[in-house]
């Protein structure tokens, strides 16, 4: 048995080895690849857009002299595959010798930990020897911790200059039509016609682009805020902050919780962040008497422009559910955070809201609504409940999730009615297009839910998770 490793915990501690060998894939094992090619794209959550096929590896891999890339198998002596690396070679970089990229690095499950991975990229190292490279580079998703110890543990670093940036293919289209003076202009050229049934908006990472930007956002945040904060003040208080701390609220939109983050804190500096401008100049007038400590930037929650472990608490509130890889953005809002410092997350589940039958079920349009309008945006309206795992897999400590408890016993009826209004004038229109539920059959369920909430014999709830987490 191999020894223990002393800074791995016991799920990622070597296994036995396998009798294995490392060799070139040969065209007789492409139905053996595709599905480890397509057990990492799920793994990486990029299964979607995931498009290789049989024919597809043959061609690039085989037919094609010299082929697109090159690819390397572990193969048990007893048979089956159980790992594969895919790379290929930039031949011009500025030391005038090749940088061998890996793109893919796949072991299956009950081969790892059993010196697979190493194997695989031992072999890679020798064909960088035999090639006269000066380097060997790869990505790693923020969120996969595991895979960063076992790159630093082969002698990797990480490499922090860079920032990666990429354009679409609907992108680099429109900008390759783009006029001389479009692009003098600096204007984005458009990658959708913003008419287009199911157009994203801004970018694919913010699907709910035209919502968010809608009045009707404004008035659900005033609302939401003052439903929620006055529960959640004793969550925030109960983090062990220095007396000047550092904190970010990431997704701020509106400013709400960033001005009564700055009254809760008297000697706090924040910085909010969003991605609509129109947000941003209303956050600056809410958080205008705190000028002096309070300001606002144009930035994604996927691409903080922070240095690591810049902020002693992070929050970040209504956003999780209404955006693609959630993961990757928790992954981030980690990064940016001390160690020893804390996130504060309120994701929405949208499976945990109830309210009284009447003449329709609000049972059953939640049940309809939130898992089609999820898929048809590629956003999860069930985060609430699936948040606990994504920050235990970062390993970050002390996870807790608690509920505020939004109903009509602990929030004022009119309060609590403002919010399920806002939802109706934003969101019925898409929740028409995008699923079963007509429109106006959308407005019908909101309005029998807004009269339930005002009745004064009636009871409606809603359980807003808040989830936080220290960072080790």
């Amino acid at each position: 048995m191999p020894k223990p490793h002393p800074e791995f915990p016991a799920e990622l501690q070597p296994l036995p080895r396998y009798a294995m060998r490392i060799r070139r894939a040969k065209q007789a094992d492409i139905p053996a690849l595709l599905p480890l090619m397509r057990a990492l794209a799920e793994f990486e959550k990029y299964i979607d857009v995931f498009a290789v096929t049989e024919a597809v590896v043959r061609e690039q891999g085989f037919d094609r002299s010299p082929p697109d890339f090159t690819c390397l198998v572990a193969q048990r002596d007893d048979g089956p595959l159980v790992g594969m690396v895919v790379y290929y070679l930039i031949p011009y970089t500025a030391v005038a010798r090749p940088t061998l990229f890996v793109k893919e690095l796949f072991v299956t499950p009950p081969a790892r930990n059993r010196g697979v991975g190493d194997a695989l990229m031992r072999a890679v190292a020798r064909d960088a020897v035999a090639h006269g490279c000066g380097a060997i580079k790869w990505q790693v998703a923020r969120w996969n911790a595991d895979s960063m110890r076992f790159y630093e543990r082969l002698g990797a670093t990480r490499d922090e200059t860079w920032v990666d940036y990429s354009l679409s293919a609907s992108a680099f289209t429109a900008l390759a039509n783009a006029t001389e003076s479009t692009a003098a202009s600096g204007a984005r050229p458009r990658t959708t016609p913003p008419d287009a049934p199911g157009a994203p908006g801004a970018t694919d990472l913010n699907p709910q682009a035209k919502q968010m930007a809608d009045e009707s956002m404004v008035r659900n945040l005033d609302a939401q805020a003052r439903a929620i904060w006055p529960q959640e003040i004793p969550l925030l208080r109960r983090y062990a902050l220095p007396p000047d701390p550092r904190i970010l609220d990431a997704g701020c939109g509106t400013g709400e919780a960033t001005w009564r983050l700055a009254e809760l804190f008297p000697g706090a500096r924040l910085l909010g962040v969003d991605i609509i401008d129109a947000h941003l100049e209303h956050a600056r007038s809410r958080s205008a008497k705190f000028a002096a400590r309070v300001s606002f930037e144009h930035q994604s929650v996927f691409a903080l422009g922070a240095a690591d472990g810049s902020f002693d608490l992070t929050v970040c509130r209504h956003v999780l559910h209404s955006i693609p890889h959630p993961d990757r953005v928790i992954a981030e809002l980690a990064r940016v955070t001390r160690r020893g410092g804390y996130l504060h997350l309120i994701p929405e589940d949208y499976g945990m809201l109830h309210f009284q039958r009447g003449a329709l079920d609000p049972g059953v349009f939640w049940h309809q609504v939130a898992p089609n309008f999820g898929a048809a945006t590629q956003t999860d309206l069930f985060m609430g409940r699936n948040t606990y795992g994504i920050l235990a897999a970062l390993h970050l400590e002390d996870i807790r999730v608690d509920y505020v408890v939004v109903d009509t016993v602990r929030v004022p009826r009119a309060t609590f009615a403002a919010i399920i209004e806002a939802w109706r004038d934003g969101y019925v229109e898409s929740i028409g297009e995008l699923t079963p539920i007509a429109r106006e059959d959308a407005v019908a369920y909101f309005d029998q839910m807004i009269a339930n909430i005002r009745d004064p014999l009636g009871y409606a709830v809603w359980m807003v998770p808040v989830v936080s987490a220290r960072i080790p």
